[in-house]
């Protein structure tokens, strides 16, 4: 008994120390990706990040903040380059109206009441007004994959980054040759003269922001994470 119980605690120990680390990449590859320039976090950054984990911040929540004010900063290029000092605020903004919806009773108030009615007010207006039958298709099954992660106590700010993936993963299949290649050019344009300051891993998650951004433009189709944000 006591060999599978030490068994247990190494085992879960090890899988604590892997989501540790794939916490710790996934926000330096947004990050750095995003920022446009350098090649890994700062010690101080490091901890920064850790400290989040620690805390129990989830990393949609961090990776959500971190693309809403590139998202800022880009709409206003006089503004100095954020970094993850400066964002810590927004964070602890983020943090704290996470946890003023979980606890808000939610009935008919409307979309305001909780995270899970804004997700699902999102998509349905977006449906409402899609003119395009095969969009209108991948939005009702993003809103019943919403319903069911909901009825399972999921947290919604990690299905609402994770659906963000999705939905633009299916709605590039959706785009002719000609699109495509617009939106190749627009990616490049975007990026400009940074891509040659980037690691390859910082590159291609710049490369697949700015394509998420152009598709979701394209198909007028919410940013799930941004939504949250607001």
């Amino acid at each position: 008994m006591g060999d599978a119980t030490d068994g247990q605690r190494a085992r879960a120990a090890s899988d604590e120390r892997a989501e540790t680390r794939r916490y710790l990449r996934e926000v330096e590859a947004r990050f750095v990706a995003l920022r446009g320039r350098g090649f890994a976090l700062s010690a101080r950054d490091v901890g920064r990040v850790l400290a989040w984990r620690e805390r129990g911040v989830p990393l949609g929540l961090v990776l959500g903040v971190i693309e809403e004010a590139m998202r800022r900063w880009r709409a206003d290029g006089a503004r100095r380059v954020p970094t993850l000092g400066g964002l810590e605020r927004s964070v602890e903004a983020a943090l704290k109206r996470r946890a003023e919806r979980a606890i808000v009773q939610v009935d008919d108030a409307g979309p305001d009441g909780s995270a899970w009615p804004r997700l699902k007010a999102a998509i349905e207006q977006a449906g409402v007004a899609q003119t395009e039958p095969r969009v209108r298709e991948v939005l009702r099954r993003a809103w019943a994959s919403l319903a069911q992660d909901e009825r399972g106590g999921a947290d919604p700010w990690e299905v609402a980054a994770r659906l963000d993936e999705a939905l633009t993963a299916e709605l590039v299949t959706l785009l002719g040759e000609t699109e495509r290649a617009a939106m190749e050019r627009e990616v490049t344009a975007a990026i400009g003269e940074s891509a040659r300051a980037m690691s390859e891993r910082a590159l291609a998650e710049r490369q697949a922001f700015e394509a998420a951004r152009w598709t979701r433009a394209r198909f007028r189709v919410p940013d799930l994470v941004g939504e949250l944000l607001a």
